[in-house]
């Protein structure tokens, strides 16, 4: 009899698992026509950074939205969230 042990997983296995399920979950509702604009910010494991912007009818309303996402990022980040 051989056992085989299991790893458990890393905690940079739970974040590329998270990332996959949620470029999933945001290309299923691109193909059904759901979405308007994307915006993307991404690290690299080289600590590299890209964005990427799809286009938009509604620019002043992205950048809008934007900012309201970034004054609630900040505060979970200070809430300790």
């Amino acid at each position: 009899m051989t056992i085989k042990l299991v790893t458990p997983p890393t905690a940079e296995d739970d974040v590329k698992a998270s990332i996959i399920k949620l470029l999933e979950t945001t290309l299923a509702e691109a193909k059904a026509g759901q979405l308007k604009s994307v915006v993307l910010i991404a690290a690299h494991i080289d600590d590299s950074w890209i964005d990427r912007v799809s286009e938009t009818t509604n620019f002043s309303i992205v950048i809008g939205r934007f900012e309201i996402m970034k004054q609630r990022w900040i505060k979970q980040y200070l809430d300790g969230e």
